[in-house]
């Protein structure tokens, strides 16, 4: 008789994702609030697990502590902090964003921002403004899918199914203490 193996755990979490199929709705998004969490964060080494409201947009990650900041301390030498951000599309037609409210610490150095979207496509960022100032207000925005043929930015990361964004955070300088600060993201039409 054969037996089937399963090599790899499923991760049901990504499984039962509700995919982005309504039209009147824009997207899905986070807000990094302690009783919203499946998991919470306690310390740099734990991992965290956030599903939205929807049940359409699923983030986990470690490096994190319980109010959403990685501290990178002078002379940090660690692989950084992660948020990994998993949802589902269905069409090949809609342009999506990936909208990160976050800052650094007061005090902070200016820290690197790697976002590789379905493992294949990496994109990079600094991120220098403390909270309230700056003038994005706190938002940096990703584009995940730009269907304009006439602009240098056109290009299709995503694939019908699920699609994975690692988000890699890290010091920019280890020569100054650093710190990271998220409040919310979301995937956005």
């Amino acid at each position: 008789p054969n037996k089937f193996t399963q090599s790899e755990n499923v991760d049901m979490g990504k499984y039962a994702l509700v995919p982005f199929i309504e039209p009147n709705r824009n997207g899905a998004g986070i807000g990094f609030r302690e009783h919203l969490f499946d998991i919470a964060p306690t310390s740099a080494d734990s991992v965290f697990k956030i599903l939205s409201a929807g049940n359409n947009l699923l983030v986990t990650g470690t490096g994190f502590g319980s109010v959403m900041s990685a501290v990178f301390p002078k002379l940090y030498s660690g692989s950084g902090a992660t948020l990994k951000v998993s949802f589902k599309v269905v069409d090949l037609q809609t342009e999506y964003a990936l909208i990160l409210h976050h800052w650094k610490g007061a005090d902070s150095g200016n820290l690197k921002l790697s976002c590789c979207v379905n493992g294949d496509w990496t994109t990079e960022f600094t991120l220098d403004a403390e909270e309230g100032r700056g003038a994005s207000n706190n938002i940096s925005k990703v584009d995940l899918r730009n269907l304009d043929l006439k602009s240098a930015n056109f290009h299709d990361y995503l694939v019908v199914g699920l699609n994975e964004i690692e988000i890699t955070i890290t010091p920019s300088s280890t020569s100054t203490p650093s710190e990271y600060v998220i409040s919310a993201l979301a995937v956005e039409r």
